[in-house]
């Protein structure tokens, strides 16, 4: 059994498992158009080892595309078992060219006085994934539309926003409706609650108590609100995921087709195991 057939809730049955699940949605759920298990999507995997490291490479993942800056990065990286390859490619989405380490984001929400200085920081965020990363978003796509590099599993820090903007695209490319594109990515914040429970104390303890929970949580939970700015910005621009894919990214539009036959349920045969 791969991963891709377990119910979402289970993939965090320890703290290391990080906002791990697939990307594909139950057929109840309006999401008959995506293969289970050829993308998966989560948060950074520098905790795995042992036996949630085994289980993780009995999908079978062949690539691991890593979207976290260099910051990010130093120190968290992932050892696999002796023998088993993944190709791992480092992708980094620095909206505005911004790296910043904990220090930093500290200081800068301490200029805000409420939890809306939170707020404006993620919906601007969000905009610089989407319209200031063109060429991360491409590279992405085109790695994804190998059918040598499947299944394969995107990942950023927390596997919540860049992460969660990348599936979202994804999802609806394939054809599944915005309302479940939205509901797969909110799942975020029950999985990854207990984590960011310890980075708002972190946090709170690096500002010497002068930031508040209510300061934090902004951008420590994924909010609806989020992604629809973004994707209603996007949408109006080019009237599809697939529009702003070709126009904006530059996506070859014959490497959008070999996404949707890499990626669909169409595409790979229903109930194919794509581990096996």
């Amino acid at each position: 059994m791969s991963l891709g057939s377990i119910p979402a809730a289970s993939y965090s049955a320890g703290p290391q498992w990080s906002n791990f699940r697939d990307a594909a949605v139950p057929a109840a759920r309006g999401g008959c158009r995506m293969q289970s298990g050829i993308l998966f999507r989560s948060g950074e995997l520098s905790s795995l080892k042992g036996k949630d490291l085994a289980r993780l490479e009995e999908t079978g993942i062949r690539l691991i595309i890593d979207l976290r800056t260099p910051n990010e990065r130093r120190k968290k990286g992932i050892r696999f078992l002796p023998g088993r390859e993944i190709k791992v490619v480092s992708i980094p989405f620095c909206p505005y060219g911004k790296d910043y380490t904990p220090g930093e984001m500290v200081r800068l929400l301490l200029r805000g006085k409420d939890e809306q200085g939170g707020v404006c920081f993620m919906e601007d965020f969000y905009r610089g994934i989407g319209f200031d990363s063109p060429d991360q978003v491409r590279q992405v796509m085109e790695l994804l539309a190998e059918e040598s590099n499947v299944p394969a599993l995107v990942h950023c820090t927390g596997g919540k926003d860049r992460t969660g903007f990348i599936t979202a695209i994804l999802q609806l490319l394939l054809g599944l409706p915005r309302p479940v594109v939205l509901e797969h990515y909110m799942l975020s914040n029950g999985l990854i609650a207990s984590r960011m429970r310890r980075i708002e104390r972190m946090a709170r303890w690096l500002s010497l108590f002068r930031l508040t929970g209510r300061q934090l949580r902004p951008i420590l939970e994924v909010r609806r609100e989020y992604l629809d700015g973004v994707l209603d910005e996007l949408l109006a621009r080019y009237g599809s995921a697939e529009g702003y894919l070709t126009e904006y990214c530059g996506v070859h539009p014959e490497t959008v087709e070999k996404l949707r036959r890499n990626l669909s349920a169409e595409g790979k045969g229903e109930g194919t195991n794509a581990s096996g």
